[in-house]
């Protein structure tokens, strides 16, 4: 990197303005390896400028803004800053006057802005205030040297007032709402933590700002103790003989009251479902037919309440107001597999990212187990996932190709985010240019129903319109037509034949030959080259069965 005075900065990483040119050159034309070795020099001398912002944001943060901040709130807007990059990537005029590291501050500042607004104002936050200005481009100097305040969303809590304690039964219930929003099995905290945490929650949720616990914290001891013996199928400690210590009387059997009680070390919520539970109830209802997109948000936000925040808000599939998966890629009934959850977690954890992913492509063999295809690792660039016939599909494209694959997610094993060596970097997708992802894939145009109707039985050919004649007698012809090809055919009465009609639709022509063998029975193809490969199809059929 070159200051203005013309001398190499004292940044390890840093490029010149050729030199950043040459990498997004390669990015764009280069091969396979020269595209992940440019992104690599490319991130690297961009992860100081997003950890400055991330730094910003997290000098500024106060619990009050709606979450702690934690090391997955910081991973998730680091990320946040790299999508930025990427698409400053994907923009930049090579031959432009502007360096890519002036450049590219405004992509990443919006992105990692609204990132944290996002994660920050998702979880109930009901007060939002402060100054927002339009964001702009600053020099790297700025960024690095003299972090500005690029927070948004502040929330202002100058209006919590002291307006007293509550009641023990209230508290009672306080503390209920904080341990089920913090904490689980694995996230157990102690009582000081406790007290800060119900602190926190009454300022946030009411104004209030009136300390709740003595100094020595007794009364919410003796609260959290009756609250473990009457809601004991709710509540837990890892504390060693601490429940003997509260409830139990030789002689009474349960104490009516607790006058006291120690301080507890780690005390946590019982949660209804577990994760790899919630995930799977999460997935159902993402990937079921029975339920519309309106539908579908509203069962996964009551089902994602019963969890705590953490969960909440690294859930791949919720982004805090909506479901992320598009439910119009779904085609077929949901199929279990032990480990398609983890699956679909990974790979839309990875389109999520932008990242590129690798995985093992198997087959069943006679023993009924998932063996490697072949002996090599495949590297794909993912962009969306559907069920098409109670089969989960990835739909990707090779690194260094550009043809639309599909893989089964059931069949796949050790499917990995790819990342740069000895980092936690993910590697971005490989294309140049927007124009470099398939048409049918990108986001703007994806119309998932469409697709797989013009990918009859996931076929990988390119589609072409294919003619059909069926007999109006025939009651079951738009029945079989909408199963296959939903809403995406047309029908009319063939000329000169008051007994039949003609359904036209665009779809896989080599798919076409299995399928008029199918239901044969009620259609007839007429493109006379799909006729002729059907006609040896029933050549080899006779030889075979007659």
């Amino acid at each position: 990197m070159v200051n203005k005075a013309g001398n190499k900065s004292e940044h390890p990483n840093a490029l010149t303005k050729k030199e950043e040119q040459a990498c997004v050159r390669l990015i764009r034309e280069g091969s396979p390896d020269e595209h992940d070795q440019a992104w690599h020099k490319i991130i690297l001398e961009f992860e100081d400028i997003i950890g400055a912002y991330v730094y910003g944001k997290k000098k500024n943060h106060t619990y009050t803004k709606g979450r702690e901040w934690d090391q997955h709130l910081e991973d998730d807007l680091t990320q946040a800053g790299r999508l930025g990059l990427i698409e400053a990537v994907e923009n930049y005029k090579i031959n432009g006057r502007e360096k890519l590291t002036t450049y590219a501050i405004y992509y990443i500042k919006n992105e990692i802005n609204a990132e944290y607004k996002r994660l920050c104002n998702g979880l109930g936050i009901k007060n939002t205030t402060g100054r927002r200005t339009r964001q702009s481009r600053v020099d790297i100097g700025d960024a690095i040297m003299n972090i500005p305040d690029i927070s948004s969303g502040k929330i202002d809590y100058t209006k919590a007032y002291e307006k007293g304690k509550y009641s023990d039964e209230r508290l009672a219930i306080q503390l209920l709402n904080v341990l089920s929003e913090y904490t689980d099995e694995d996230h157990a905290i102690p009582t000081r933590e406790v007290r800060r945490f119900l602190q926190e929650y009454i300022e946030r949720e009411h104004g209030n700002s009136s300390v709740q616990a003595d100094e020595d914290g007794k009364t919410i001891n003796r609260i959290l103790a009756e609250l473990l013996i009457e809601e004991n199928d709710k509540l837990g400690v890892y504390d060693k003989d601490y429940l003997d210590k509260i409830k139990m009387n030789n002689k009474d059997g349960l104490k009516v009251r607790v006058k006291s009680a120690p301080a507890i070390q780690s005390i946590y919520y019982k949660h209804l479902f577990s994760d790899s539970e919630m995930d799977r109830l999460v997935q159902l209802v993402c990937l079921s037919e029975e339920f519309t997109l309106k539908e579908k948000n509203a069962i996964v936000e009551k089902l994602l309440s019963t969890k705590n925040l953490a969960y909440r808000r690294n859930n791949p599939l919720w982004n805090g107001k909506e479901i992320k998966f598009n439910p119009k890629g779904i085609h077929g009934r949901y199929k279990s597999n032990n480990h398609l959850s983890e699956n679909i977690n990974t790979i839309q954890d990875a389109i999520n990212k932008g990242a590129q992913i690798s995985f093992v492509f198997n087959r069943y063999n006679k023993d009924k187990k998932l063996e490697p295809t072949t002996g090599n690792t495949i590297i794909v660039n993912p962009y969306h996932i559907v069920i098409y016939h109670d089969n989960f599909y990835l739909l990707c494209t090779y690194r260094g190709g550009d043809r639309i694959n599909h893989f089964r997610l059931d069949l796949l094993t050790k499917v990995t985010i790819r990342k740069f060596e000895g980092t936690d970097i993910p590697i971005p997708l490989e294309y140049k240019s927007l124009d470099d992802i398939p048409t049918d894939l990108r986001n703007i145009f994806w119309d998932p129903s469409k697709y797989l109707s013009e990918h009859l039985y996931m076929g990988y050919d390119k589609p072409c319109r294919i003619k059909f004649r069926a007999k109006k007698s025939q009651d079951r012809i738009y029945t079989t037509f909408h199963d296959w090809f939903g809403d995406n055919f047309r029908s009319y009465d063939e000329p000169k034949n008051k007994d039949s009609i003609i359904l036209e639709v665009t779809t896989s022509p080599s798919m076409v030959v299995p399928f008029a063998l199918q239901y044969s029975d009620m259609f007839e193809v007429l493109n006379p080259e799909i006729r002729e490969e059907i006609n040896k199809k029933i050549k080899e059929l006779k030889k075979k069965y007659v």
